[in-house]
């Protein structure tokens, strides 16, 4: 899940009736790993139902709630494409449902649209939910300037929209986002199957050691009979 920092917009009763058009996600993608890569691929994307607490640290093993119906969905092929150097985008149409409670709020009460904590209380943020069948990972890059949430309308004499950016709370300082990735795990049928909590050493009664990135696996090295011998 993650918040979106959103550029100010302005409304004005001069310019008429807003009338919604659609509301838009756009991200990029920069890289690509998995065992198979061919064949079409899915990511929901889910509301959040609640929060992210901005000074928590969220690990892997945290979940955050989020509402059943997901706002959309993208649906692609990256068979074609090489996984050490991707340069390409996503793109979903959002619920109408959801862009126009944006639109209402936006001519309503303008000020949750220039204050992110103001932000933060009206849209929780999403979540990346990935497909059944999709056994791959794709390197969303949400801090992109090609990644964001894009909100069409327009009023009897134009066509408009605005951008909700994404952005990072380590590089943009004084930015109220938060992000973090979900990993479950299925250790059933390996030697690792019976470790069942975190923090906890474990023996796995072979001569072998494991270690595995994002899963909270580490080998533990005691070099005490060493320093004994010394």
């Amino acid at each position: 899940g993650l918040y979106m920092a959103p550029d100010t917009v302005e409304f004005s009763d001069e310019n008429g009736e807003y009338i919604f058009d659609s509301l838009i996600l756009r991200m990029k993608v920069d890289y690509l790993y998995g065992n198979d890569l061919q064949g079409q691929k899915s990511i929901f994307v889910h509301e959040l139902t609640d929060s992210l607490e901005l000074n928590n640290l969220y690990l892997t093993k945290h979940t955050t709630s989020y509402a059943d119906i997901p706002l959309g969905e993208f649906v692609f092929d990256y068979s074609s494409l090489d996984t050490v150097s991707v340069d390409t985008l996503m793109k979903t149409r959002f619920s109408d449902e959801l862009g126009l409670r944006f639109l209402k709020e936006a001519e309503e009460n303008d000020t949750t649209f220039s204050n992110n904590n103001l932000f933060r209380e009206f849209f929780y943020g999403l979540a990346f939910v990935a497909g059944e069948t999709n056994d791959m990972v794709a390197g969303i890059v949400p801090e992109s300037r090609s990644s964001y949430l894009r909100l069409h309308f327009h009023n009897s004499t134009d066509t408009l929209y605005k951008d909700f950016m994404f952005y990072d709370l380590d590089t943009i300082p004084g930015n109220t986002t938060k992000n973090y990735n979900n990993i479950t795990l299925d250790r059933s049928g390996t030697p690792l199957e019976g470790i069942t909590d975190y923090y906890t050493e474990y023996q796995t009664g072979n001569e072998l050691s494991y270690i595995q990135a994002s899963t909270g696996v580490f080998t533990k090295v005691n070099i005490q009979p060493y320093l004994n011998s010394i």
